[in-house]
């Protein structure tokens, strides 16, 4: 499953989200922690993302996405 995490506003990769390839919710969540501990805003299944993506009454831009990370690099 690919799941697909956002940043907060002070981070370095504020108007990015990492994708992370995993097993479950809680295996992409942990990778996500290992990474960058808990400096890090949202996680997001990949169909939550695209229904946000593109839903006409989006007002805001999406974050660039960054290169995938697999559970276990």
């Amino acid at each position: 499953m690919e799941y697909l995490f956002t940043f907060s506003g002070n981070h370095l990769k504020a108007g990015y989200c990492q994708p992370i390839f995993a097993e479950d919710y809680g295996k992409a969540r942990m990778k996500m922690f290992d990474l960058f501990g808990d400096n890090w805003g949202f996680q997001y299944s990949r169909a939550e993302w695209d229904r946000m993506k593109n839903d006409p009454t989006r007002c805001w831009e999406m974050e660039i996405e960054l290169p995938a990370i697999k559970e276990d690099d």
